[in-house]
């Protein structure tokens, strides 16, 4: 019995064992869980990005600077000394005067100028300097208008205003014209010479008479003693006859008779007494301007730095403005000096000035064919440039 019970439990407690087992199976045994495939995303595409390229800033080097000439230069002037220093003209030439200060100041003390009165006679002047016998000089350009027309070109009837006060400086305004400048540089180079400035200095359009003139007829027969080629012309245009004769004469030809009258400008008239022969100023439209002109020797002048021909421009056209200026003024005085002491200022009427300026056109003709090849262009410039003058305006 005993056995039998010991075998029983020992069979119950084998098969809890065998239960436990059979429990444990199923759990181990499961199937395993699926595999999940993760596809990675594709990386993004590797963008390739071009950075610009550095800017490189190359500082060119400073250029060397021209170096400023600290030489002297030395220059005989001759002086022409026509008039003496009375006028602003002679003023400005003689030693001592505004132009010898004025470029010695200018130029720290490199431009010094010898000038020498009469150093040549009037007419020899230019030969001179052209050829380097003296450095620079002052031209009275009329005396050499016979030999070179191309500068008479103010002595052509009816291009500027009659009145002194604004025909000076309508001429001005032309002598200062760039492109009569570009003309005037070829010319005076094949000369030898360089125009270094122009002034406005004299102006002569009046016949000192004892007769009135109102209109042209008025001037038919009469013996008027002139000066000048294209003078000539226009008086006998007019019906003039025209005389020559030294200046010195004049006052004594008055006086006779032998004259009826001197064809001149205001302040020649007055300083030489014609005055205290005449009653009567008449203003004509034939005009003699007395332009007067600084040059200097081409080599020489070429020579010279850059910044030293600068300031011979420079001042040069200054000295031109300040003659010019004093001329209007010398002008204004004369006249009014002669209105004081009883003369009588006479004007054409428009319609005979246009009239007279009429009878005259055979001159300009005349002049295009005796002036050069520059004539026509020197002309247009002229005419164009008192145009613009004439044209301008202060205010719209």
């Amino acid at each position: 019995m005993s056995k039998k019970r010991v075998s029983v439990a020992g069979m119950a407690a084998g098969m809890a064992v065998l239960l436990a087992a059979a429990l444990l199976v199923p759990a181990c045994a499961q199937a395993p869980a699926p595999t999940v495939t993760v596809t990675a995303p594709a990386p993004a595409p590797t963008a390739t990005v071009t950075a610009p390229a550095p800017t490189v800033t190359v500082t060119a080097p400073a250029p060397t600077p021209t170096p400023v000439s600290t030489a002297k230069f030395t220059f005989t002037y001759a002086w022409n000394d026509v008039w003496g220093p009375l006028p602003q003209y002679g003023r400005v030439n003689r030693p001592g005067g505004e132009i010898q200060r004025l470029l010695y100041e200018r130029s720290n003390g490199r431009i010094q100028l010898k000038i020498i009165s009469k150093m040549f006679p009037t007419l020899e002047i230019l030969a001179a300097v052209a050829k380097g016998e003296a450095d620079m000089g002052d031209l009275a350009t009329p005396y050499f208008t016979g030999t070179y027309p191309i500068w008479n070109w103010g002595s052509i009837p009816g291009l500027f205003n009659t009145d002194v006060k604004v025909g000076l400086t309508e001429m001005q305004w032309v002598l200062r014209d760039p492109k009569l400048a570009k003309v005037y540089d070829k010319v005076y180079r094949e000369i030898g010479l360089v125009r270094l400035a122009d002034a406005s200095d004299g102006w002569g359009n009046a016949v000192w008479s004892n007769k009135k003139i109102t209109k042209l007829d008025d001037m038919k027969g009469m013996k008027i003693r002139t000066y000048g080629v294209l003078q000539v012309d226009a008086f006998k245009a007019w019906g003039a006859s025209p005389i020559s004769m030294a200046a010195t004469e004049i006052p004594t030809a008055l006086l006779a008779g032998t004259l009826d009258g001197a064809y001149t400008s205001t302040s020649f008239g007055h300083t030489s007494g014609f005055h205290k022969l005449t009653k009567y100023i008449n203003v004509v439209p034939f005009i003699t301007p007395w332009p007067y002109n600084w040059s200097m020797n081409a080599k020489k002048y070429d020579a010279l730095p850059a910044d030293l021909q600068k300031v011979l421009s420079d001042t040069f056209w200054e000295i031109s403005n300040m003659t010019h200026l004093s001329t209007m003024a010398e002008f204004m005085i004369i006249e009014n000096v002669l209105k004081d002491i009883g003369m009588e200022l006479v004007r054409l009427d428009p319609a005979e000035e246009a009239k007279a300026v009429e009878l005259t056109k055979p001159i300009e003709e005349n002049w295009l064919k005796i002036a050069g090849p520059y004539a026509a262009e020197v002309l247009k410039i002229v005419k164009d440039s008192v145009a613009s003058y004439r044209a301008f305006k202060t205010t719209p």
